[in-house]
């Protein structure tokens, strides 16, 4: 299916797209620019297979959903050209009804308010998960990503790298690299957190182990009492704990 481009107007219905169409089954959907509040046209679950991928670019700088009327829309979870959603500029409010293979986030704000990810890398911008929200895989080299809220959903691994990363939730396995920073806010044990740079502050939780080649482990700030039941130094690791 061709590209359709959103025409602009407070709607994503049908008729606001060049093609006439826009969310169908198999579609590519680019939104170019706009700072209006995109309110309406935005329940899209009903497609049968989903849409290719939707492509928010920088010249949009309004607001698409809501909180507590999100985009909520389907993709073809057997697409792997490009990712499922590009977004460079504005605010989505997002709710996926089936699983999503890839988000990428170079700018704008990207809330995550219930769905499925297999993988969400953030270059630049802001991204929420909220607490229904699972993510298999996250690649946070830049920006800001948070845990809006305590949750047992289960993220599977994430790397933080040159970004920040706030985690509420359990996270499997925790990787920090140069110039990243990971805090760890929850009552769930990481299974493994491997340091090979930058700084993972430890808040609660704890570590089944923890491997320290470089960069700095910060206890110093635990709110609860913690164990640690491996931790394996290297060299070039810091732990501060006072």
């Amino acid at each position: 299916m061709a590209l359709a481009y959103h025409s602009g107007g407070t709607s994503f219905a049908a008729g606001s797209w060049s093609d006439a169409i826009g969310f169908a089954d198999d579609a590519t959907l680019i939104v170019e620019s706009g700072q209006q509040s995109v309110t309406a046209g935005l329940d899209n679950s009903g497609l049968t297979n989903g849409i290719f991928y939707l492509h928010v670019r920088s010249g949009f700088t309004g607001q698409i959903g809501t909180a507590a009327s999100p985009l909520l829309s389907k993709f073809r979870n057997t697409y792997t050209t490009k990712p499922n959603i590009i977004l460079e500029g504005g605010t989505l409010y997002l709710s996926q009804t089936n699983t999503c293979n890839q988000i990428l986030v170079l700018g704008g704000r990207l809330i995550l308010v219930d769905g499925t990810c297999t993988l969400l890398e953030v270059r630049s911008g802001y991204v929420t998960r909220g607490a229904t929200v699972t993510v298999t895989t996250l690649d946070a080299q830049g920006g800001e990503t948070l845990d809006d809220a305590d949750n047992a959903t289960t993220l599977g691994t994430a790397h933080v790298g040159t970004g920040s990363a706030h985690f509420r939730g359990i996270v499997t396995t925790l990787n920090t690299y140069e110039g990243g920073r990971a805090t760890y806010d929850y009552t769930g044990t990481p299974t493994t957190i491997n340091l090979y740079g930058g700084r993972c502050n430890l808040l609660r939780g704890g570590a089944t182990t923890v491997n320290g080649r470089r960069g700095v482990l910060d206890t110093s700030k635990a709110t609860r009492d913690q164990t640690i039941a491996t931790l394996n130094r290297w060299p070039r690791f810091i732990h501060e704990s006072t």
